[in-house]
């Protein structure tokens, strides 16, 4: 072929290019300004597209998680039976016939933390939160919830589950089927610290009935061997022998499984919530205020100015506060021991670090 047409076919199909190049991007051109012409918003950031995204999900959780709390609720009922159950029919019989010392020293712990997880999580289930209409008259009044047509004062904010404004609300938990606010927030921390705690008890005492069941030639302890059914085995115990009678090798394998993957899931989803609550007590502040504190020091950086949180006294300041070490002279005892003791205050006025009486402290 000669050059001259290899060059005219080519400059041929630059032209076509360049039109069809002229036509893509007009169209579009074309298509961006008909998108931004509808939806464009100045206002529109990575943050407004999320919360629009979100939004059906907001909106699912606004109207419909209230009815779904009681099987929150349930689900959390049948884990604390799975728990006590597998722990009274496998652990109780292993460790009262391998050591009695042992055996006595978990059956005190494990009842000491189930006792405080029962206790906590019931206070938790049933005692109200503090609402802002309890009080008809609020000395201080920081803003004005439109939905209940009420004032609200410092902390308190609305909780569209339970279409109420929520004294020093912290969020609202499905599991518990009641709002985190001023009047059970020690409750629920000391819930998800003592279930936290009960998680590695059962890890600590079940790894070697773990190690026995499946690796007995690893074990450092000789195997028990019990006849299920002989007439010559004799206990002073006859609950043992119950639970012997029901701790069948078919159903064991089934319940260690079950039991194992649920303590490692506690342990690990509870640890971590455990630790973000324990991240907001040491700030002094809420779920809903680290939101809100973020947003104004990144307002502020914008100035060259440092924003502070107005309930940040110092973390050992704002644990004696949480914990009423600052109102009672043996607070161990509400700590140690299930406990009625109440939070600091009432829930509507709140001290705050430029008050003058921290200022005198603190000099």
């Amino acid at each position: 072929m000669p050059k001259y047409s290899i060059r005219r076919l080519s400059h041929k199909w630059s032209l076509i290019w360049n039109q069809w190049k002229h036509q893509l991007f007009d169209r579009y051109r074309l298509c961006l300004l008909f998108f931004k012409s509808h939806f464009y918003n100045s206002h529109s950031d990575a943050y407004y597209l999320a919360d629009t995204i979100l939004d059906p999900i907001f909106y699912a959780v606004d109207h419909y998680l209230k009815y779904c709390g009681t099987i929150f609720v349930l689900v959390v009922f049948f884990l604390l039976l799975a728990f006590i159950s597998f722990a009274y029919i496998i652990g109780v019989p292993y460790w009262y016939h391998r050591s009695q010392p042992v055996f006595w020293i978990a059956f005190v712990i494990g009842h000491w933390l189930l006792i405080n997880v029962i206790w906590n999580y019931f206070k938790s289930l049933y005692t109200l939160p503090g609402w802002a209409i309890d009080k008809p008259i609020i000395i201080e009044v920081t803003s004005f919830c439109k939905k209940c047509s009420a004032a609200k004062p410092p902390r308190c904010h609305h909780c569209s589950v339970c279409n109420k404004c929520i004294l020093k609300m912290d969020h609202h938990c499905p599991w518990l089927n009641n709002c985190i606010g001023h009047y059970n927030h020690r409750y629920f921390y000391f819930f998800c610290a003592y279930t936290w705690l009960g998680t590695i008890f059962v890890m600590a005492f079940g790894v070697w009935v773990a190690v026995d069941h499946w690796f007995p030639q690893f074990s450092p302890f000789e195997p028990i061997q019990i006849q299920w059914f002989d007439t010559d085995y004799v206990t002073n115990s006859l609950v043992i022998q119950f639970l012997w009678l029901f701790n069948r090798p078919k159903w064991k394998t089934k319940l260690m499984v079950f039991e194992a993957i649920i303590t490692v899931l506690l342990f690990i989803l509870l640890g971590l919530l455990l630790r973000y609550h324990t991240i907001l007590v040491n700030s002094g502040e809420t779920c809903i205020e680290r939101y809100i504190n973020r947003k104004c020091r990144r307002h502020f950086q914008r100035y060259n100015r440092h924003y502070q949180n107005p309930y940040d006294f110092g973390w050992r300041e704002n644990w004696c506060r949480f914990l009423g070490f600052d109102r009672h002279r043996h607070p161990w005892r509400h700590i140690l021991l299930p406990s009625n003791f109440g939070p600091t205050g009432n829930g509507f006025t709140w001290k705050t670090i430029d008050d003058n009486d921290f200022n005198d402290e603190m000099c």
